[in-house]
């Protein structure tokens, strides 16, 4: 039997990429529809396409403690802390939020998991240029999210975040299944190794 991703996690990867995202039978995906649909897929479809306004050194981190210590926190919140977990993504979110909504305010008519699979693409794209300094806080802000995120934040950090991640790294030979470990806590590990179950049927131990 063909191994399906999720709708969703589909479409935000052929988004990220510019590709077309019609679906299948029964809307889902397999894994030769993405491969269609991926086409010619390079490395360099991982640089960010949009003006750099906002530069690491011209970005200043809010203070994130208070959100960090609640519970249920929300996926409004939750982007406020992944944003905010070192410059260059608060840089980087910066330029996409200007280029996709035209402002930094926080807006009702977000699209949340487009949103997060902005994350997901810079994540992949500063792996493969061996720029992971950032690396440890961001995973550790996702880790206290699973903890203390409401049901929507969870999903948010599993199906947009961590299986975002595999779906753009996949395509860009990324080794998910391993590489990224050093960064990924209990809560977390346990995720990303049952995503990886669930759609190639492996166990990732």
């Amino acid at each position: 039997m063909t191994a399906r991703r999720p709708i969703i996690s589909v479409l935000i990867t052929l988004s990220l990429c510019g590709c077309s995202t019609s679906m299948g039978d029964e809307g889902q995906f397999s894994r030769e529809d993405i491969k269609r649909a991926m086409g010619n897929v390079t490395d360099e479809d991982l640089v960010p396409r949009y003006r750099t306004i906002y530069t690491p050194d011209t970005v200043e981190l809010e203070e994130i403690g208070i959100l960090l210590n609640k519970m249920n926190i929300d996926q409004s919140e939750c982007i406020i802390i992944l944003a905010n977990s070192c410059p260059d993504i608060k840089a980087n979110y910066n330029n996409y939020l200007l280029d996709s909504y035209k402002t930094l305010s926080l807006k009702n008519d977000r699209l949340v998991y487009l949103d997060i699979g902005n994350f997901a693409q810079f994540i992949v794209w500063k792996f493969k240029s061996n720029e992971t300094a950032c690396f440890d806080r961001f995973f550790e802000s996702a880790e206290v999210l699973l903890s203390n995120g409401d049901r929507s934040t969870q999903e948010l950090i599993v199906v947009g975040l961590f299986e975002g991640i595999q779906n753009v790294g996949g395509w860009h030979n990324v080794d998910y299944y391993k590489g990224f470990d050093r960064w990924l806590r209990p809560q977390s590990k346990k995720a990303w190794d049952d995503l990886i179950e669930d759609w190639e049927g492996i166990k990732n131990d």
